[in-house]
């Protein structure tokens, strides 16, 4: 019993400093620019994989199209708030940001 006990305390506070909580080491950042999409303009928007050659010789490790959550007016050609998002390495930013992407920092939108 003793032992037992001696198990589960130890197995609670491994998890109190975080390794079972934190599985994705923040190694990375998101970056990304508007896709340039309009409302009711079906196809408009440039692609994940077009958009991703403007990072030129950065690695992208993860890439996604998410809306940036932000309310806009609803009309025929207004934006649709639509981005191109890259997961690049930390220490690829600034290039990213000296090619004209931006940090990813919507909180209700996280990729």
């Amino acid at each position: 019993m003793k032992l037992t006990s001696t198990f589960i305390l130890f197995f609670l506070s491994s998890c109190a400093t975080q390794h079972c909580t934190d599985s994705k080491p923040s190694s990375g950042v998101w970056v990304y620019k508007y896709d340039q999409s309009r409302q009711c303009e079906l196809s408009s928007g440039v692609s994940l994989e077009t958009m991703s050659q403007d990072l030129e010789s950065i690695k992208v490790l993860d890439q996604k199209k998410l809306s940036d959550g932000v309310p806009r007016i609803t009309m025929c050609q207004a934006q649709t708030g639509k981005a191109n998002l890259y997961l690049i390495k930390s220490t690829d930013q600034t290039k990213a940001l000296e090619l004209g992407f931006k940090v990813w920092d919507f909180p209700a939108r996280n990729p």
